[in-house]
């Protein structure tokens, strides 16, 4: 009988330690989620074609190709874009 209890109180105690193992899983996936619901779906930024047309940009007014003027509204155009 000593050992039959020694048995359950041993799977008692593997299950409790199971249960708050999982209990904290649980959280940490919650706590992600909430993250991830509270950031923006799309972040703005540059999309590659917009840093390649800035850079050929950039290179037309150091070969003095484009005054700064044409420069700024190139740019600005180029930022602009969706």
């Amino acid at each position: 009988m000593l050992g039959a209890a020694a048995v359950g109180g041993a799977g008692y105690a593997l299950g409790k330690r199971r249960a708050n193992l999982e209990e904290d899983e649980a959280g940490e996936v919650e706590e992600a989620e909430e993250v991830d619901a509270a950031a923006p779906a799309e972040e703005p930024g540059l999309g590659d074609d917009s840093i390649d047309a800035l850079e050929k940009l950039g290179g037309l007014k150091e070969r003095g190709l484009l005054t700064q003027q044409e420069f700024d509204e190139q740019k600005a155009r180029i930022l602009d874009a969706p």
